[in-house]
């Protein structure tokens, strides 16, 4: 990279990014403090480990086994010590002893069936714990998914969990729970046979200098803790540090054409120079911190074995202990002491498992206020009576603003109810309240006079449909993201979709292309004009059949020639269906059975186009800034 592109370029626009990024830690002080107060929160709690286990009651045999085979891992550390002490007897002895040949033979043999069973144990428990971890993983990442999407809409709407966060615990967590079970079980097992046969030996050889070195075990562990730990502390600080360069980076890729069209390469140079400053400094310094744990943790394993060798050597000197006694002793402890630290760098692991493990619990914990499946009235059929009765609301992220102060509505079946008024007043608010994505404070909000609190809420929304704004479509065919509209359960054959997209008017459209309804249209349907997405939206929308027809502004971003188009399809869609619409475009609602004006969370007017007109309130006020026909 040039100089010219790795520096700021002038005063001016170091100010600029030096404000963007004040503001930038301001928000990122707030996201470490709730970070900590979750962290220590969690720290208070113990492991959930007892859960985790009972999770894995169908693995039950596998784990079972697999701890065999840890333990036979864990046993070659004691037999590899014992084995590697005689080799060493036999090779340093002078004059060399008469069997020399035989010895040194034999104690080689027993290195090479030590390796093969170290191949089969340690292999074995590798795969064996890999398998169930990930087994486990796997289903914990399903049930958090499935209690992600079972929670109410005010669960989305705290920052906490915003998009980014619940996609990275779901790909974070569930693989640091497999942790807990693939690396920390398997060694677990392993550590506790490598501690009990080594220390068997080591007392059997010489109980006074196991004794002592024994006294050395806290410092071993440490050494082989910093070794590992030092290192993996490292690599995960460094990413840690690097999140929020990385946040810049994706904000200009993502929105790269804005950011060209506004000629603002530079500044997010800047800005990102500026981001990757700190972490590079931290980064460096974990680098000094790594090396000098490493080079303390390497120093106090030989001062061990020094003073391991200068006990040996004195009990040897008053007759107490054998110098082929002396190094057996010495490899069984020592050996043993680096089983102890291999657990002991695991802490990490084990506490980021713990962590995970207490954040997925209190998700399939979390009991959510609104539950699509839960038992409730399932009325025979639904007539299509709609109704807001006295409601008192305002949004559980705004407790200081209210919206609805005693509102009422009311729309019969096949009634087409218009919803005006200025942004912000309340529209769209009581459409999700019919849709039951919040629960009002007080009143009600009612479908065919039932509370839709009493509801079984999944087979209402089945004879509902929601044409938003801007509608979703997802990354795959035009006939599927149509087929889509289908509840789960129901037939669907290629006659429903086309004759739903011959009502949305997309039909002629969509045979016109090469692959027809097999066309793919891109992420959010990128392929696609507004128009385009717009009916096949409404196609979505209409195969299902629904009673219910609600429509959220859903021509107010289209040029005239798509919004006439949407407007007929609109127009077919609504016949027979109680249809609550929004619209800003007031020529759009004029036939509407009911238009009720909505200001500052209230109805202030109702009527159909022309008694509105007369009474010259807000209504009238907006028809004349419209240009739209005022008189009768």
């Amino acid at each position: 990279m040039s100089s010219a592109r790795s520096i700021p370029r002038s005063e001016k626009s170091l100010q600029r990014v030096d404000t963007t990024i004040a503001v930038a830690e301001t928000a990122e002080e707030a996201e470490n403090r709730r970070e900590k107060e979750r962290k220590a929160r969690i720290k208070e709690q113990k492991a959930p480990l007892g859960r985790v286990w009972n999770e894995m009651r169908s693995e039950w045999g596998m784990v079972a086994f697999g701890a065999l085979l840890s333990g036979g891992a864990g046993v070659i550390f004691p037999f590899f010590a014992k084995f590697f002490g005689q080799v060493m007897i036999v090779l340093t002895q002078t004059p060399p002893r008469e069997n020399f040949i035989s010895d040194s033979n034999t104690n080689a043999l027993m290195f090479v069936v030590i390796g093969i069973a170290s191949l089969i144990t340690n292999g074995g428990a590798i795969v064996i714990f890999e398998y169930v971890g990930e087994v486990m993983a796997r289903r914990m990442r399903t049930l958090s998914f499935q209690a992600i999407l079972s929670q109410e809409m005010g669960f989305f709407d705290k920052e906490e969990n915003n998009t980014g966060a619940l996609t990275s615990r779901l790909a974070t967590d569930a693989y640091q729970m497999h942790e807990l079970i693939s690396q920390i079980m398997k060694l677990a097992f392993q550590t506790i046979a490598t501690v009990g046969l080594g220390l068997g030996f080591a007392f059997a050889m010489s109980w006074r200098l196991t004794l002592v070195i024994l006294a050395l075990i806290p410092f071993l562990a440490a050494s082989q803790y910093f070794a590992i730990a030092a290192l993996t502390g490292f690599s995960n600080k460094t990413k840690k540090a690097y999140e929020q360069s990385g946040r810049v980076a994706n904000e200009a890729i993502s929105n790269i054409r804005t950011v060209v069209t506004l000629a603002k390469e530079s500044t997010f140079e800047e800005k990102y120079y500026k981001v990757t400053q700190e972490p590079h400094s931290f980064a460096l310094r974990r680098a000094y911190i790594g090396s000098l744990g490493y080079a303390l943790s390497q120093g106090i394993m030989f001062w061990t074995y020094a003073i391991g060798f200068y006990a040996g050597q004195r009990f040897v000197e008053a007759g107490m202990l054998t110098y082929p006694d002396l190094i057996q002793t010495l490899f069984y402890v020592v050996f043993m002491s680096m089983g102890l630290g291999q657990i002991a760098s695991q802490l990490p692991r084990y506490i980021k498992g713990k962590e995970s493990a207490i954040n997925v619990y209190e998700l399939l914990d979390k009991h959510t206020t609104i539950d699509a499946f839960k038992d409730g009235i399932t009325p025979e059929r639904v007539e299509g009576h709609l109704g807001l009765e006295n409601v008192q609301f305002h949004y559980p992220t705004r407790p200081d603003h209210k919206i609805f102060n005693g509102v009422d509505v009311a729309a019969k079946p096949g009634q087409t109810v218009a919803l005006v008024g200025p942004s912000g007043c309340g529209k769209s608010t009581i459409i999700a309240l019919l849709e039951r994505w919040y629960d009002v404070l007080d009143g009600k909000a009612t479908i065919d006079k039932y509370d839709v609190r009493d509801l079984q809420l999944s087979y209402i929304r089945e004879a509902m449909a929601l044409v938003g704004q801007e509608p979703v479509l997802f990354d795959i065919s035009i006939g599927d993201n149509i087929r889509y509209g289908i509840p789960d359960g129901q037939h669907v054959d290629q006659e429903m979709v086309v004759a739903a997209a011959k009502v949305s008017n997309i039909h002629d459209f969509i045979t016109s292309l090469p692959q027809g309804y097999d066309t793919r249209v891109g992420d959010k349907g990128s392929q696609l004009s507004g128009g385009q997405k717009q009916r096949i939206a409404i196609a979505r929308a209409l195969i299902r059949n629904p009673k219910i027809l609600l429509l959220d502004e859903a021509t107010s971003a289209l040029d005239s020639e798509s919004e006439k188009l949407v407007q007929e399809a609109l127009d077919r869609a609504r016949a027979g269906r109680t249809t609550i619409v929004i619209a800003h475009r007031l020529r759009t609602i004029q036939d509407a059975d009911l238009i009720l004006v909505v200001k500052d969370g209230a109805i202030i007017e109702s009527g159909r186009h022309y008694e509105l007109i007369s009474k010259g309130g807000l209504y009238s006020e907006l028809c004349k800034k419209q240009n739209l026909e005022v008189t009768h």
